[in-house]
């Protein structure tokens, strides 16, 4: 019998879909929200955690409704991977962000479930679901003992509100609970856009062998379709500009190949680092590109829409040489371009 959390009392119950033995609820109507408070996913003692934060909230109001909308901003907020809303309804989101400022809501140290490495699944979306589990993180700082959420692979097509923390680098950094100190984690992950047919993956030879992950082989997304781009980054802010790049619209090759162009205008050292964060529109004119240095912190843009057709043919003269990485792991970056506009006659070699 499956194990689950009562949501509305805190109390475990048996079935995510029987009513509770304690207060009578019954299931909230979801069943993604009813399943993932149970022993499918989480250990009782998670499970039994939650709970308190449940009773704790109720030991402060009355109204029911507050305090399950309390509780899903709380997880939300603290452990997104376990459940994610992206708004409380209005009508309680006043009282309940009140509700979770007047409580002293107990920590929950996050244990996953045996059950999920134990079951292998049959259904061929789950090679690409998000993957996530949880490890022990001693914070650096005052030594506090506390769960931590590591992606070993993200399918934004699951989990689309997963873009902002990647973007903000709050996916890989570890928030002390008792003392507040912030404390980078380095682990590898594979993030994937299966609308845009784009994975990357973001390799770190400085992490942990526990937090490395191995990269797929070329076939790996065949069943889907062979037109997959497969990029390697070495660092979770280039895995952020790869994904603005390719949401942008760009190739991520055009846009180094910009960066490069950029660099030998402005007389930068072509190894200096130099971040494409945004494009511009006007009306009535195309786009211009807006580039960071970060050695400088100097913006500098380049207005596309005039070198478009420049651009292209440039671009026309790489993409043989590019076809025969088609199938492979590469790092895009300034480097690679170079190396590959001096063989296709673009440059003389520097």
């Amino acid at each position: 019998m499956t194990v689950a959390l009562c949501t509305n009392c805190g109390n475990l119950k048996d079935g995510a879909y029987l009513a509770c033995g304690k207060c009578n609820c019954g299931p909230t109507g979801n069943q993604d929200l009813d399943i993932a408070f149970t022993d499918h996913y989480l250990t009782e003692r998670t499970l039994r955690e939650f709970g308190k934060v449940i009773q704790a909230l109720h030991c402060n109001t009355t109204d029911e409704a507050t305090a399950f909308w309390a509780f899903m901003k709380y997880v939300s907020d603290h452990y997104p991977e376990v459940v994610y809303y992206s708004a409380v309804p209005r009508k309680y989101r006043n009282s309940s962000n009140k509700l979770l400022r007047q409580t002293h809501v107990p920590d929950v140290f996050v244990e996953d479930s045996p059950r999920l490495d134990n079951v292998e699944s049959l259904d061929l979306l789950d090679r690409y679901q998000s993957h996530v589990r949880h490890h022990k993180i001693e914070c650096e700082s005052c030594g506090h003992l506390q769960s931590f959420a590591v992606w070993a692979r993200i399918n934004e097509a699951f989990d689309p509100w997963i873009k902002t923390p990647i973007k903000t680098g709050r996916l890989f950094m570890n928030y002390c609970r008792r003392c507040g100190h912030q404390q980078r984690v380095t682990y590898e992950t594979l993030y994937l856009d299966i609308d845009k047919l784009l994975a990357i993956c973001l390799c770190n030879s400085g992490c942990k062998p526990k937090f490395k992950i191995k990269l797929p082989p070329q076939n790996y997304f065949d069943d889907l379709t062979s037109d997959f781009t497969f990029r390697v980054v070495s660092s979770p802010a280039e895995l952020v500009e790869k994904i603005i790049v390719f949401a942008a619209g760009y190739d991520d090759m055009l846009v180094e190949f910009i960066k490069l162009c950029v660099s030998i205008q402005n007389g930068i050292d072509i190894t200096a680092p130099l971040v494409y964060f945004g494009t511009s529109r006007k009306l009535f004119f195309g786009g211009t590109m807006h580039f960071l240095a970060l050695d400088s912190s100097q913006v500098f843009k380049y207005p596309f829409w005039l070198h478009k057709a420049k651009a292209a043919k440039a671009m026309a003269k790489l993409r043989p040489i590019m076809l025969g990485y088609k199938k492979s792991w590469i790092s895009v970056d300034r480097e690679f371009v170079l190396r590959i506009s001096e063989e296709a006659g673009l440059m003389k070699p520097i």
